[in-house]
């Protein structure tokens, strides 16, 4: 993004197809997708910080240099999932430290 101001534009898109719509530089703070299709959908160099996700469909997707530093996940199904390379320090599965249980295992 510039340092130039600009100025908010409301933006409603309602019941069409904005297929291939491409966004650059383009600030989203707040905004908001209900009962969207984003299949596909590429995101680079973007912040999601704070950010909620409900009811959220994330099959087949992939993350890569991904912070996810004070993330909560809830009634999350992750089967098949697969992490690697990563930092898991302070990182529980449900109250049980994740370093804990991977020393138990590698010592079994």
């Amino acid at each position: 993004m510039s340092d130039e101001p600009t100025t908010p534009v409301s933006l409603v898109v309602e019941e069409r197809d904005a297929s291939d719509a491409r966004f650059r530089a383009v600030l989203l703070d707040r905004a908001t997708f209900r009962d969207v299709s984003m299949t596909d959908t590429h995101f680079s160099d973007t912040t999601l910080a704070g950010s909620r996700f409900d009811n959220v469909n994330l099959s087949e997707a992939r993350l890569r240099n991904v912070r996810m530093e004070d993330v909560r996940i809830d009634n999350a199904n992750l089967t098949n999932v697969s992490i690697t390379n990563a930092n898991m320090s302070g990182m529980t599965i449900n109250g049980i430290l994740v370093s804990d249980l991977l020393d138990k295992w590698m010592t079994e």
